[in-house]
């Protein structure tokens, strides 16, 4: 599809074709079960909480069904991650010292020295977590964009032409 992504909306507001498009998508899932309110059981936690706020949402759109369930899963996993990395570089901070322990021949410790500063490794977790949940978001249509690509996936009537900014404008591409 080029151009501008399309728009799912059902807002008596915007243009019929776009809601007629979004209730086309909405159709054609008729049937497919929503995805289940409960939680899987091995997700806790953090997890757990952004399954119990993200679903509702999900369901509420009737665009994802329980096919999704998997895709919704690794996004509630992947905050639980990014959360939880945040939280380490909060508390730990984005570097860590690094220290060389002097040892005597003998075996006897006789002090540390300064060698620099290393990344806190929960900076790369953060990082491909952040990476991960946009991903995922994008998948799920949870962006304004991913949720207008997902109007590609309905088919349009061969009976009904597409409106082109030419046919708006009464040109053709010769005329100019």
């Amino acid at each position: 599809m080029a151009g501008r992504p399309r728009k799912l909306t059902t807002d008596e507001h915007d243009r019929a074709d776009q809601r007629r498009r979004t209730q086309d998508l909405i159709d054609s899932q008729q049937g497919m079960q929503s995805l289940p309110v409960k939680p899987p059981t091995y997700l806790h936690g953090i997890a757990r909480k952004a399954w119990n706020a993200i679903v509702p949402m999900l369901n509420k759109n009737e665009v994802i069904t329980a096919a999704d369930a998997y895709s919704v899963t690794i996004l509630c996993e992947q905050i639980e991650m990014e959360q939880r990395a945040y939280k380490d570089i909060r508390e730990n901070g984005i570097t860590t010292k690094i220290f060389k322990t002097v040892v005597t021949p003998l075996g006897e410790v006789k002090g540390t020295d300064f060698v620099g500063y290393r990344r806190n490794p929960a900076t790369q977790v953060l990082s491909d977590a952040s990476a991960k949940i946009k991903t995922q978001c994008d998948a799920l249509g949870m962006t304004p964009t991913s949720r207008a690509q997902l109007l590609s996936l309905v088919h349009v009537d061969d009976d009904e032409e597409e409106l082109t900014m030419d046919d708006i404008l009464g040109k053709k591409a010769d005329d100019f």
